[in-house]
């Protein structure tokens, strides 16, 4: 009888999991395409502006995400909140939810993992919101 993978994760759990890693993959493999096509290809660096912002006038609602996250790497805990509060609230729940997933993995079910709650969504939507609209009332907020 061929073994089940991910057999000790139930659903929506389950389904949570592997995106996480597929999106790990997919990332890894954009900032590699990426980093490589800068690097060998001068005016492309350029080309990645932000449409929204050059269209309206306003800044996206994603501004500031990957500066958030190059801060938060580097240990700048209160900038990345002043560009993008999401991302560390994406960052330290994915991490969480991927480590405890992956302990129920490596225990074969022994280790109990976070659960999925769908409050999740909400909470990190609400976040971005409450985010985008402090960007567009606080005079003099710099992106």
């Amino acid at each position: 009888m061929k073994k089940k993978r991910f057999m000790y994760l139930n659903e929506p759990e389950r389904s949570v999991y592997i995106a996480e890693i597929i999106t790990i993959i997919a990332v890894s493999l954009f900032v590699i395409l990426f980093t490589a096509l800068c690097r060998t290809v001068p005016a492309f660096a350029g080309m990645m502006t932000c449409k929204f912002k050059e269209i309206s006038g306003l800044p996206c609602p994603s501004c500031g995400g990957t500066r958030a996250l190059s801060c938060l790497l580097h240990g700048q805990i209160l900038e990345s909140l002043y560009y993008h509060a999401d991302v560390i609230y994406i960052v330290v729940l994915g991490v969480a939810f991927f480590v405890s997933q992956s302990l129920v993995q490596l225990s074969k079910g022994k280790i109990k993992g976070l659960k999925w709650h769908n409050w999740y969504w909400i909470a990190g939507l609400s976040i971005y919101i409450i985010q985008y609209v402090l960007k567009l009332v606080i005079p003099g907020y710099i992106l």
